[in-house]
């Protein structure tokens, strides 16, 4: 009876698991860090190992090493079987979650090129914006990434060249880059050294 009521609460656990894992980063990253979702997933999968580790233990003292590890052969497999499935899952969802609008706007007096939107493992070029044109396109850079090497990768700078200068934008720095990004970006450059970013949801 035991083993029957700590089975039934492994695959509790394990659904929960699941659906909280496969979520977009957004709903389990707060501004600099996890949220309390992101703080949740990690007791519950810490519970489901405990829980798969005590039906190991319970059915190995019952029924010794080999059959008792053939009793829990099916919990490990549907363990498996959703550590897989959560990796197809979000690699094949991880470029939608990450997606944001961008629009570059030029309200200076004159042209602007090789305007550079660069961070976050991703990059965007604008060859050339006439006064007064805008320019918007899909930026793979909505949330910071956490398997990087240097963790300042995670800036996000916005780059061009105006009046035979090179010019730069800190758009996210230092503690800044942990930020979730909002829906859509409006950048408007007024001139060398003028820059509004404006964040907002859709």
């Amino acid at each position: 009876m035991k083993i029957q009521k700590i089975n039934r609460f492994y695959y509790i656990i394990l659904i929960i698991t699941f659906l909280i894992y496969v979520l977009p980063p957004s709903y389990k990253f707060g501004v600099y860090s996890l949220n309390y979702l992101g703080y949740f997933l990690l007791v519950v999968i810490c519970v489901l190992l405990v829980a798969l580790i005590t039906l190991l233990a319970l059915q190995i003292k019952k029924y010794g090493f080999f059959k008792g590890t053939k009793e829990t052969s099916l919990n490990v497999f549907c363990f498996l079987i959703a550590i897989i499935c959560c990796w197809f899952i979000t690699k094949t969802y991880k470029k939608e979650f990450d997606k944001i609008e961008v629009e570059i706007v030029n309200l200076s007096k004159g042209g602007i090129s090789n305007i550079k939107l660069i961070g976050r493992n991703s990059f965007h070029q604008v060859d050339t914006l006439s006064p007064l044109k805008r320019e918007a396109f899909l930026f793979y850079g909505k949330n910071p990434k956490r398997k990087l090497k240097n963790d300042y990768e995670n800036e996000l700078s916005l780059r061009f060249y105006f009046d035979n200068k090179w010019r730069e934008k800190e758009i996210l720095k230092e503690f800044g880059r942990w930020r979730v990004l909002k829906d859509k970006m409006l950048i408007r450059i007024f001139s060398g050294d003028s820059v509004e970013v404006t964040t907002r949801h859709k």
